[in-house]
C-alpha cells in the first residue's frame, strides 16, 4: 500500500493491491486503475479466442524482417507459448506476482537472445496494434466503450514491459548495436 503521507498517494484499488508495491506509483502515473483492470478482464475472453491467429500473424510478420527473424527462427512455438502466458496474465491477473514472474522470464529470454530493446519495444507496439484491431471489431457496435476498452491495454504495456526488461536497462546487461548496454 502506498504511504498515505506521500504527495503521490492515491486511493488504493483492490485489484492493484495484488501488485508489487514499487509498481503502484507507476500505475498512478500512467493512470491504470481498478476500472481498467476490470475492462482488461472483461476483454480477455474476446482476445483469447483470437490470440492464436494474432500470434501466427505476428510471427509471419517477424519472420519477414531479417533482424527479427534471426531472434525468432526455430523458437516460434516457444515464443507463442510464452506470449500466450504473458497476454493471459496481463489481461487477467491484476499484475500479481505471477504476472511479474512471467514477464521477468520473457525479459531474460530477450536478453539472452541479444535482442536490442528497440526491437522488443517495437514488437510490443506491433502486437498492441493487432489487439487494437480485435478491440475495434469487438466494439464496433459499442463505439463509446472502445476508447476505455482499448486504452487500458496500452496503459498496461508499461508495467509489463518495465518489469520484464528492467535488467536490460540496469547494470544487468543488454545489447545495443552489438555492445553491452
Amino acid at each position: 500500500m502506498l504511504n498515505r503521507t506521500s504527495p503521490n498517494a492515491h486511493r488504493s484499488d483492490p485489484l492493484l493491491q495484488n501488485s508489487q508495491p514499487d509498481m503502484r506509483e507507476r500505475f498512478q502515473f500512467i493512470g491504470l486503475n481498478d476500472g481498467d483492470l476490470r475492462e482488461l478482464q472483461d476483454f480477455w475472453p474476446t482476445l483469447e479466442k483470437t490470440l492464436p491467429q494474432l500470434l501466427k500473424t505476428f510471427v509471419a510478420h517477424a519472420m519477414s524482417v531479417q533482424t527479427a527473424a534471426m531472434h525468432l527462427r526455430g523458437k516460434e512455438d516457444k515464443f507463442c507459448e510464452s506470449q500466450t502466458l504473458h497476454w493471459r496474465a496481463l489481461f487477467t491477473s491484476g499484475f500479481d506476482a505471477e504476472y511479474f514472474k512471467i514477464t521477468e522470464k520473457i525479459g531474460q529470454a530477450r536478453y539472452q537472445s541479444g535482442m536490442e530493446p528497440r526491437w522488443f519495444i517495437g514488437s510490443y507496439a506491433k502486437f498492441l496494434n493487432l489487439i487494437g484491431g480485435v478491440a475495434m471489431q469487438a466494439y464496433k457496435r459499442k463505439p463509446k466503450k472502445f476508447p476505455s476498452g482499448f486504452g487500458c491495454s496500452s496503459k498496461s504495456a508499461d508495467p509489463g514491459y518495465g518489469r520484464g526488461d528492467v535488467h536490460l536497462l540496469r547494470g544487468g546487461g543488454g545489447r545495443t548495436n552489438g555492445t553491452r548496454a
